[in-house]
């Protein structure tokens, strides 16, 4: 018996989830270790390090500057070429829709617009 991501999804490694036909990342189902090999549209790609359960993967080659697609949505742009099988997360993602810790501060993330700044005015 197959499960429905097999019969829905053949060209992709059952450890491994295409949430949306758009999307150029794969979640990880199962922990993966360095080395393994995976099946991404039908090759085999072999796992450069060893990745948790949830991370996710590009499932092609995705170019600096290019969006990165997940639920089939943008969540972000690719700092840097990403080739099929590497890891997509913060050090070559960057999020233009929420707040991260690599362009705002811990501080201006949590305080409310109208609230002021440590030792001053409330900020306009």
């Amino acid at each position: 018996m197959t499960s429905s991501l097999e019969d829905t999804h053949p060209d992709v490694d059952p450890r491994l989830i295409r949430l949306d036909p758009r999307d150029n990342v794969l979640c990880v189902a199962r922990p993966l270790a360095a080395g393994d090999s995976v099946l991404m549209a039908g090759r085999p790609v072999r796992i450069g390090e060893q990745l948790p359960h949830g991370a996710k993967l590009a499932s092609q080659a995705i170019a600096a500057g290019a969006p990165v697609r997940k639920y089939g949505q943008p969540i972000g742009v690719a700092t840097r070429d990403i080739a099929p099988g590497e890891l997509v997360h913060v050090h070559n993602l960057r999020s233009d829709y929420l707040p991260t810790y690599l362009h705002t501060t811990q501080d201006d993330y949590f305080r409310h617009p109208a609230a002021p700044a440590a030792g001053g005015a409330p900020q306009p």
